[in-house]
């Protein structure tokens, strides 16, 4: 993400997506594969070449779940380091913040929301009391780890129960979702073919819709899921465990709707560096 910051909002200028599939195969063997850290490195250096055109000023890269678990995680550091861009692999607790802030600052008219963000090898469930403390929690379950390691509904619901029982007092009921499962869901549901993040952009997804698009999915074979509009063909394989985790989640807490919102982990980036 491109942006500079105008009247306390953030005004893109440029937003890109390359999906490296980083954490493939971090859940079982804790490392890196070498092909994903090439495919991330090949994604930065046209990232970097984004950023000279527009001659930023300031910029920040970060690292998640998936490097913060994984035991050759300085191998990735020194790769990117070659590039001239230092990668920050940060804190669960770090990640918490900046994806609520960032998830949080297109809606202010919502009191106290939740965030979930679904991503690959783990969720958060993100919440602000009205003193301003964060209340993260992490569980290690997320849509590509789900997949790979062949997670049931139950081994979903058993990952999910003690993390839910914790924030089943939260009396908001103003859900916020981000991550690419979720925003998938909303392309799903308008049939888009292509991308458009206005029309993702606080748009709302029912418990009920969530429910029949997971139904029409499971039934597809992989190849004609590819297919499937508003569906990323790289996202047709695990798309399936992260509605599952989502379904999860909502039905524990007995939410019937969740908001979608485009800005997430970048946004809160540009927040902190606009300080």
């Amino acid at each position: 993400l491109v942006a500079n910051i105008m009247d306390d909002r953030i005004n893109p200028l440029y937003r890109g997506l390359k999906t490296t599939r980083l954490g493939e195969g971090v859940g079982q063997q804790h490392f890196l594969l070498e092909i994903a850290m090439l495919r991330t490195v090949k994604a930065l250096e046209e990232f970097m070449d984004t950023l000279k055109a527009f001659q930023v000023k300031k910029i920040r890269a970060v690292a998640t779940s998936a490097v913060r678990e994984a035991t050759n995680s300085h191998e990735l550091v020194k790769k990117i380091q070659s590039l001239g861009l230092r990668l920050d692999v940060i804190s669960g607790e770090e990640e918490a913040w900046l994806s609520y802030y960032g998830a949080t600052s297109m809606f202010k008219e919502f009191f106290h929301p939740f965030v979930i963000d679904i991503g690959g090898g783990s969720t958060e469930l993100i919440y602000c009391s009205s003193g301003g403390q964060i209340f993260n929690t992490s569980i290690g379950a997320g849509a590509v780890r789900c997949t790979e390691e062949g997670w049931s509904k139950e081994q979903i619901k058993s990952a999910f129960a003690p993390a839910l029982e914790k924030v089943i007092f939260i009396p908001t009921k103003n859900l916020v979702g981000v991550g690419g499962t979720i925003t998938t869901l909303a392309a799903i549901d308008q049939k888009l073919l292509s991308y458009d993040p206005k029309l993702i952009q606080g748009y709302t997804l029912t418990l009920a819709r969530i429910q029949a698009i997971w139904h029409e999915l499971s039934v597809l074979p992989l190849e004609q899921r590819r297919l499937v509009p508003g569906l990323q063909p790289n996202r047709a394989d695990i798309i399936l465990a992260g509605i599952e985790i989502l379904l999860t989640i909502m039905t524990q807490l007995k939410v019937d709707t969740i908001t979608v919102s485009e800005s997430d982990l970048l946004e809160g980036i540009i927040f902190e560096l606009g300080k």
